[in-house]
């Protein structure tokens, strides 16, 4: 499968998972978290006109659970979310692309249709839900496909403490709309344990893994609790090797226990940065939602005893696969858009492309047609390595090509990029787009690791190209560590590199293809060159340390921030910070802002609680920055992240 494919099987659950995180750190301010107490007051005049018999039995049935409501039961709410997904492509400079905002409104109908023992059966179904795309025209079918299944109805199981236990789906339902539907309902799943106290810990799941979070009672009063979610732990994830799931924020509920049995309204406000170890991209997820109650009633004929028999879906998605379904449909769209194609074709479609302004587009349309041709036509590849032995093709084309033949991914392309890579007699600028285009397989063949390694092992001198093979080394070791680099594996080919990094003063880079491998061994090593007298070496450590989580690595970073000699260094130190989410992280970069020496590196320190996300509590210091700093640039900055909250 390319990397194409495998990107969007990466996408998939987060996608779904996005519907269940929402928004924290971030460029994208959210809308107001508070409860909306108007909204709360006018459901609390339309109460669920239960029977006393009724209720009480209810009641007594359930003991000290929470959602106790009876079997007949009807609430209507008023349903809103604010997706907002930026990826970032750690290949290309970290460039990073956000999306137009999707915004998703309906009704929401929730019905216990019947009880099982503490257990109630509800259904599920979205009325009227509309998306809006921030402007943006939206034609993918899978949109369509997805509202289509949250307007049919979806039946969950869920304990009287709240938890869902499963899922019942249309049959309109493929998996990708089955994590869909997890990732659009599972948000609003609160654990209340009839035995709570002031704080508790639950478990949980979603389409992209099973979690624990953090509770506690915000306010209890008059039959009602107010309670807080905090961000959520992922115990086990989605494609575990691949992904790495990162959630901040909170979310609030108003349970009613005396009169409804049931949640009266919520709102999430989470964010999410998954990240993926099989692909070079990072995903910056922010997701605002809410629900209000606006109807509760009462009606026996919903009830329906059957419901209860069947099997049920797992609350999390995470273990489906739609892998098989997902490749056949790339695989047909990639056979039909190629359809006639050729190298000479696509060659001057490129060069023409390339002539123009403004075709970045098109440009990236006619790359893909060129990356499908040689991994669907594999003898077009050969006909590639003669066109890049052409020595007046331009640099540019040539780097699209050899981009497109990692894409493509084979052993034989990969073949052609270590031939391009060890051919002396091309330009440096061709053989440089060679193994910068190696950071973009997927799965590095033993061939191309091992002419890498070898070449690596063998360097009596750095330039620019074999020092990009060497970071290039790193990132292939990461997706598969254990690969074998001629007799040994790739991990061990990169921390061989040390002693040959040392005599050519390389130590530095050395590090840094350490970090891109996620090398067991990077805190180890990267904690001896914090001790280096060389700043561009402690820099490079402070980098690679930024890849470990441990106490100890954070605390040798916000060591550094604050301490080191060199600007460069404290500098590179906050900005590794700034994706740290402990209150010591975002202490040091304040004190680093309010009181280093070097304005470069207080303007470092504010654009790392930038990317943070200031909050409410910074705001006096950062107000006491914009009007007493010496650098104007630091003072307009600070200024700008105080007015922001």
């Amino acid at each position: 499968m390319n990397a194409r494919a495998k990107l969007l099987l990466i996408t998939a659950p987060v996608l779904a998972l996005a519907l269940t995180l929402a928004l924290g750190a971030g460029d994208t301010p959210a809308p107001s978290a508070g409860l909306a107490a108007d909204s709360r007051d006018a459901a609390a005049r339309d109460l669920l006109a239960l029977p006393a018999a009724v209720r009480d039995a209810a009641r007594s049935a359930v003991r000290d659970g929470l959602f106790w409501a009876p079997a007949g039961s009807r609430f209507e709410f008023d349903l809103r979310t604010e997706l907002r997904l930026a990826t970032t492509a750690r290949d290309e400079g970290e460039r990073r692309d956000e999306s137009p905002p999707l915004r998703l409104s309906g009704v929401l109908m929730v019905d216990v249709v019947t009880r099982a023992g503490r257990d109630a059966v509800v259904a599920l179904q979205c009325d009227a839900m509309s998306v809006d795309t921030g402007g943006a025209t939206n034609t993918d079918p899978e949109w369509a496909a997805n509202v289509a299944a949250s307007t049919a109805r979806t039946l969950a199981r869920i304990d009287v403490d709240g938890r869902i236990l499963g899922y019942r789906f249309p049959a309109v339902a493929a998996a990708a709309q089955r994590n869909w539907l997890r990732g659009l309902y599972g948000g609003f799943g609160f654990v209340v344990p009839g035995d709570h106290g002031a704080d508790w810990s639950a478990s949980g799941s979603d389409s992209t893994g099973d979690y624990t979070a953090d509770y506690h009672v915000v306010r209890e009063t008059d039959g009602q609790l107010e309670i807080e979610r905090g961000a959520r732990s992922y115990v086990t994830r989605a494609a575990a090797d691949q992904l790495r799931v990162d959630v901040d924020g909170s979310a609030r509920a108003v349970l009613d226990r005396a009169e409804l049995g049931w949640l009266r309204s919520c709102t999430i406000a989470e964010s999410t940065k998954v990240t993926s170890s099989d692909a070079p991209v990072e995903f910056d997820i922010a997701v605002w939602a809410s629900l209000e109650l606006r109807a509760a009633r009462f009606d026996p004929a919903i009830v329906d005893p059957a419901l209860t028999d069947g099997d049920w879906a797992p609350a999390g998605g995470h273990g489906e696969d739609p892998t098989a379904a997902l490749e056949a449909r790339t695989t047909a769209e990639e056979l039909a858009a190629i359809a006639g194609a050729t190298v000479a074709a696509l060659d001057q479609e490129l060069a023409e492309l390339l002539a123009q302004d403004d075709a970045s587009r098109a440009l990236q349309d006619a790359w893909r047609h060129a990356a499908w041709l040689l991994e669907h036509r594999p003898e077009a590849i050969a006909e590639v390595r003669a066109l890049l032995a052409d020595a007046a093709l331009d640099p540019k084309r040539a780097s699209l090509w050899l981009s497109a033949l990692a894409e493509a991914g084979s052993p034989a392309a990969q073949a052609v990029l270590a031939d391009v890579f060890g051919d002396e007699l091309l330009t440096a600028e061709v053989r440089a787009a060679a193994a910068g285009a190696m950071f973009d397989v997927v799965h590095p063949s033993p061939g191309l690791l091992d002419a890498i390694a070898r070449r690596v092992d063998g360097l009596q001198s750095i330039d620019a190209v074999d020092a990009t093979a060497v970071l290039a080394l790193g990132a292939m070791a990461q997706r598969d560590p254990a690969a074998a680099a001629g007799d040994r594996s790739a991990l061990a080919a990169v921390e061989g590199f040390a002693e040959r990094a040392r005599a050519l003063a390389a130590e530095d880079l050395w590090l840094d293809a350490i970090a891109n491998a996620r090398s067991p061994r990077t805190e180890e090593l990267a904690g001896s060159a914090m001790r280096d007298p060389r700043d561009h070496v402690r820099a490079a450590a402070v980098r690679a340390l930024g890849t470990v989580e441990s106490p100890t690595a954070l605390a040798a970073l916000q060591r550094a921030a604050l301490g080191d000699g060199a600007a460069d260094v404290r500098a590179t130190a906050l900005g590794a910070l700034a994706s740290r989410s402990d209150a010591g992280s975002r202490e040091s970069i304040l004190r680093a802002a309010e009181s280093d020496p070097d304005a470069t590196v207080r303007e470092a320190a504010l654009f790392a609680l930038a990317r943070r996300g200031a909050a409410a509590d910074d705001h006096a210091r950062l107000q006491a920055i914009a009007r007493n700093d010496a650098s104007q640039g630091v003072r307009e900055l600070a200024a700008r992240l105080a007015g922001s909250r």
